[in-house]
């Protein structure tokens, strides 16, 4: 199965490697990778596994490493952030505020939940906003910072990074209108319980676990920024100014819009197999249902023209996610028989 994993057969199912003398650098990495996933080590090191894979072949590899890294331990040294994203999530966190003792107070209680996360402390606006090093994925803001306010560090660091949760801490619970603008996940009281805290805590350390592991789309409309996992996308459409999402969660449909241009959005999505189906649609296969000559059937019962000038391209890409799906459910079988 691992060489049928890293396409080392062809179609015929014949080995593509029987009678070659010499391998390009990308055959070399397969079969490297092939001796090693066959050995039965608890522990795997893992340099730059994907740097000559092609992009089916790496797609591949991830796959397979996601499904054994819970009975082994996995090192993985890349420049690869998309395989970076397999490793168990250790996340960054900072905690600006101007007084000592509650940041210590924060640490310490972070600390005791997850021994494991980078915690960085600020005791000013100024010096956060000024840490061009760490991108933080979990930010404890104190709304009344003296110099740079809180809600003005906070419109920083969110125009840096989309993906920042913010938490604003606060003397007395009183959210302004700039507080709403970056979209706060939760307000900490200083005056709360420690016992109290450590509970927040936990929610929020949780909650930052998660967004951290999805694969999320991230919306921005007006400034206000959204994610949305992108396993709950039916697909994109073309309007005026951007595109448009129509989104299926729960049973229930929604539309989204975006300022992003549909070949922006196209380019991003590219791993996740998104059919260009027309100039004017980029659809999610998962929720593909039928599939004709001028037109596919979604979930939902939408159905959507597919170009002339595209079907070819479609259909080889809807293949190949077909066949990625088909492997997957044949590798996980073959693991409990």
């Amino acid at each position: 199965m691992l060489d049928i994993l890293l396409g080392l057969y062809n179609d015929e199912g014949r080995k593509i490697i029987d009678g070659k003398s010499e391998f390009s650098g990308g055959e070399r990495q397969k079969i490297a990778l092939v001796r090693l996933f066959i050995k039965t080590a608890d522990i795997l090191l893992l340099d730059e596994p994907t740097s000559a894979l092609d992009v089916m072949s790496k797609e591949r590899v991830m796959d397979y490493l996601q499904d054994i890294k819970q009975d082994k331990i996995i090192i993985i040294i890349s420049h690869d952030w998309e395989i970076a994203e397999l490793c168990d999530k250790v996340i960054k966190i900072g905690i600006c505020d101007d007084d000592k003792n509650f940041r210590t107070l924060l640490a310490e209680a972070i600390r005791r939940e997850d021994s494991e996360s980078f915690i960085y402390e600020y005791s000013t606006g100024e010096t956060l906003i000024q840490d061009e090093e760490n991108d933080l994925d979990l930010l404890f803001l104190d709304i009344q910072l003296p110099g740079i306010t809180g809600n003005k560090a906070s419109e920083i660091m969110k125009r840096k990074n989309k993906d920042l949760i913010l938490i604003f801490i606060s003397g007395t619970y009183l959210p302004t209108p700039e507080s709403f603008y970056v979209q706060p996940y939760r307000y900490l009281l200083k005056q709360s319980k420690p016992s109290e805290i450590q509970k927040e805590l936990r929610t929020i350390l949780k909650y930052t676990k998660e967004c951290k592991g999805k694969k999320c789309f991230i919306v921005e409309d007006d400034g206000i920024y959204q994610k949305i996992d992108i396993d709950t996308i039916l697909y994109f459409s073309i309007i005026r100014r951007g595109c448009e999402i129509h989104i299926l969660q729960n049973g229930a449909e929604k539309i989204l819009r975006t300022r992003k241009r549909i070949e922006e959005i196209e380019a991003e999505l590219r791993r996740e197999y998104f059919c260009r189906i027309h100039k004017s649609f980029l659809v999610n296969p998962r929720y593909i249902t039928e599939v004709k000559k001028s037109e596919i059937k979604m979930e939902n019962n939408e159905v959507l023209s597919v170009s002339k000038a595209r079907r070819e391209t479609f259909e080889d890409m809807f293949a190949e996610y077909l066949s990625y799906r088909k492997e997957r459910v044949c590798d996980k079988t073959s693991k409990h028989t």
